[in-house]
């Protein structure tokens, strides 16, 4: 009986909601070694555009300093930009 007590309280849950906007993104970029200086180079994290300008979420000194190009922020391009933030203003 506790069982389709269990069942029921399962099927009346809502569903989750889906991840959208910035939360459903990866940090995007990477280090370069161009002899002895580090660059880092940011692309888009939604299509790969090499061309992301735009900049969230960003903490470029912190992520120099350990190494770890996940540290430094979520890249989009421009056409991405305006679909991401679509989709925060939306939720």
């Amino acid at each position: 009986m506790t069982g389709l007590f269990q069942a029921a309280d399962l099927a009346a849950r809502p569903a989750p909601k889906p991840i959208t906007g910035l939360a459903a993104l990866n940090p995007s970029g990477r280090f370069e070694r161009h002899g002895k200086a580090v660059l880092f180079v940011h692309h888009c994290a939604k299509c790969g555009s090499v061309d992301a300008p735009f900049g969230y979420l960003c903490h470029l000194g912190p992520a120099m300093d350990a190494g770890d190009a996940r540290k430094a922020g979520i890249w989009l391009c421009a056409e991405c930009r305006d679909v991401v933030l679509a989709e925060e203003d939306a939720a």
